[in-house]
Parts: structure tokens; C-alpha cells; sequence
């Protein structure tokens, strides 16, 4: 295993650490101290088990050649590493839908308003049918990775900056409104790895040494979920505050 293996693996063992340790922290106040335990926390456990699986599965890949160049690992290695990666961007995934759903869960605690609940779907998603059975080009795969990222970072931007106009219709202090918005935002911090990841995208159109070109982009991907379930579940200690007793008053 080299440099970029290495880091892989490191990365994927920290961030394991830092999102079982909030967690872990969140279902000890929430089950044992304040008895509240909510879809929203529910929610966060599976998102936290996808993200572990998430990680097994990008632990092995950096084991067994994600990082190194293909002439130095064999073609069996090789053949569990792009199988591990396959599998990965399956749980990364269903990791961040349902870290969204945990978020989205835990802001309705404060939504006074009917627009803060809003769904906007977008149609087009199922309604298109593509006609071509053949893979995608590279040109397609680049581009819809962008463009899945850059959803991606609007939806992580969008959740940090809801609770602003949520407590903005709240009788709070001035400085209290301040406050929980912040702690509310938090957990939108990941959308800055989102977006440090889509500098790496065009790794995913290399023929040649994909497994190395590749090693950046599935860094990142690591650290966007785990950054967010870690401050998702750190926002949890606004549930302790004042200012989230008087919001339930007000809804």
C-alpha cells in the first residue's frame, strides 16, 4: 500500500471515530437522559450503519489497491477493489438520503410556517427514459457526477440556511436567534467537502489507472457524510436549550 492508500485508510478509520463517538453521545442524551427519542434520531442510526458499511467496504478497496497504480497490484486485487468502489458509491449514497431525512426530521421541530415543509419534486427525474442501453460515455459520466454534486452541495446549503428563516419567525432574542440558527447550520458544514470533491471529478474518466486517479475523489467522499453526521449530531445539544422549548410552544 502506498502514500495515497495510506491516506485513504486513515481517513476512513478518523472518521469512523468521529461519527460513532457524537452518535453514540446523541442516543445516550436522547434515550437515557431526556427520554425523547425521535424519527429524526432513528433516522441517524441508519445513516450512521450505511456510512459504517460505506466505510468497511472503502477500507478494503484501499487494502487491496484503491490508491496504488495498476501495474503494482494484481488483476484479482484490482478485480475486489473496483468491486468495493462499485459498492461504495451505492452506500454513499443511501448514506447522505438518509442524513438529509434525519435533518429534515429534526427541522420540523422548529417549521411554524407550511412553506418550510414544502416538497418540490422534480418530474423529470423518473419521467426520463433513456433510450440507449450501452454505458454511458465519459463526457456523460463527468457531467452528471458535476451535476449530482453540485445538487448535492445546493441541498446541503439549502439545509443551512432553512433554519435561519424557521427561527427568524420565532419570538426569540435577537441574540438567541442567532445562536440556535448557527447551531441549526452546522450540520450543512459537509457541502464544503462536496464541493472540494468535484475539483477531482474528471479522475473518474481516467482508462489508464483509475484505482490511483480515483484515490482524491473517493477520499473525499468519505469525508463528506462523516463531517455531516458528526455535525448533525452535535446539534443535538440545542435540544438541551431554552430556545427549543419555546419554539414547540410557538408551533
Amino acid at each position: 500500500m502506498n502514500a495515497q492508500g495510506r491516506k485513504l485508510l486513515v481517513t476512513v478509520l478518523l472518521f469512523l471515530v468521529l461519527t460513532w463517538i457524537p452518535v453514540s453521545l446523541r442516543v445516550y442524551t436522547r434515550r437515557i437522559l431526556l427520554r425523547k427519542w425521535g424519527n429524526d434520531d432513528s433516522a441517524m442510526i441508519v445513516a450512521l450503519h450505511l456510512f459504517t458499511v460505506f466505510c468497511a467496504l472503502q477500507g478494503t478497496a484501499a487494502v487491496y489497491g484503491t490508491g496504488q497504480h495498476r501495474w503494482e497490484i494484481t488483476d484479482d486485487d484490482a478485480r475486489i477493489a473496483y468491486l468495493c468502489t462499485y459498492l461504495c458509491e451505492l452506500f454513499h449514497v443511501l448514506a447522505n438520503c438518509t442524513l438529509k431525512i434525519a435533518l429534515g426530521i429534526f427541522y420540523l421541530r422548529f417549521a411554524v410556517h407550511r412553506w418550510h415543509i414544502f416538497i418540490i419534486q422534480i418530474s423529470s427525474f423518473w419521467n426520463y427514459h433513456p433510450a440507449s442501453e450501452n454505458c454511458l460515455s465519459k463526457l456523460a459520466t463527468t457531467s452528471l457526477t458535476y451535476a449530482l454534486g453540485a445538487a448535492n452541495a445546493f441541498a446541503d446549503w439549502m439545509f443551512g440556511i432553512l433554519p435561519i428563516f424557521i427561527i427568524r419567525a420565532l419570538q426569540f432574542e435577537p441574540k438567541t436567534k442567532v445562536m440556535v440558527a448557527a447551531v441549526l447550520s452546522f450540520a450543512a458544514i459537509g457541502s464544503t467537502a462536496t464541493l472540494i470533491r468535484m475539483k477531482d471529478v474528471n479522475s473518474l474518466a481516467n482508462d489508464n489507472d483509475w484505482l490511483f486517479a480515483t484515490s482524491e475523489f473517493a477520499i473525499w467522499s468519505t469525508v463528506e457524510p462523516g463531517i455531516g453526521i458528526t455535525a448533525a449530531s452535535i446539534n443535538q445539544r440545542a435540544e438541551k436549550s431554552p430556545a427549543q422549548q419555546r419554539a414547540k410552544k410557538q408551533s
